[in-house]
């Protein structure tokens, strides 16, 4: 996992400055800018990356600095999306610009999904009596914020359409709908009683369901773009 998520990155580097089969090279420099920022604190991350899946290992206050590098890299990652879908908006037709929303709102689930996942550990790492009521507030708004995505991107916007929805593309969404309330619930679990007993048996299980939704996700998108 980690290592397709390595490949995948470098790969969305490489195509956002040089181009590909699918898209040509971003030539914005407010924008190439933004994309150096995140090349910049990526190569540090993919070194420790390295480390981490090697033999060598890292210290915990290694694994800590992982965790904010990452944090900063979500945000960069964020800052580069949010101006490409404002130059996006800038350029395309309406109704091309409802497609690309919906591309983007259904991408960012994933990011979502992995950062709640993050949170939901290192709230359970905490001891209790360090379990702050920002780190809960923040995984909270994280679930809500995926749990309107999901809701919009399967129901309020279908419903909405000028065109009937495809129905492979409806059953899917329906699916991995389904999918994130059984997830939900697990994280609710975090949420109400971070240091149980269940939890050595909770955490995997999230593991697992966020993996598989993740998967999901990814082939309502390959679904919607195929249409």
């Amino acid at each position: 996992m980690i290592e397709q998520t390595r490949m995948e990155i470098s790969t969305a580097l490489v195509a956002l400055a040089e181009g590909n089969d699918a898209i040509p090279p971003i030539t914005n420099g407010n924008i190439r800018t933004q994309i150096g920022s995140v090349e910049m604190v990526w190569k540090g991350l993919d070194k420790k990356a390295a480390t981490f899946l090697s033999e060598t290992g890292l210290t915990d206050e290694e694994v800590l600095k992982l965790t904010f590098k990452s944090q900063s890299l979500e945000k960069l990652w964020r800052n580069v999306a949010q101006s490409l879908e404002l130059q996006t908006s800038v350029n395309q037709a309406p109704e091309k610009l409802v497609r690309t929303r919906i591309i983007t709102t259904a991408t960012n689930q994933s990011r979502l999904l992995q950062e709640a996942g993050k949170e939901a550990c290192l709230i359970h790492l905490a001891h209790k009596s360090q379990v702050s009521a920002a780190q809960v507030e923040t995984l909270k708004d994280i679930l809500a914020t995926f749990d309107q995505n999901i809701f919009e991107l399967t129901f309020v916007r279908p419903a909405s359409a000028p065109a009937p929805q495809s129905d492979v593309l409806e059953q899917a969404a329906f699916n991995t709908w389904q999918d994130w309330v059984g997830l939900e619930t697990l994280f609710e679990g975090v949420i109400e009683d971070p240091n149980g007993q269940d939890m050595i048996n909770l955490l995997p299980d999230m593991s697992y369901g966020i993996e598989f939704l993740n998967m999901k996700l990814h082939e309502n998108i390959a679904i919607f773009m195929s249409l």
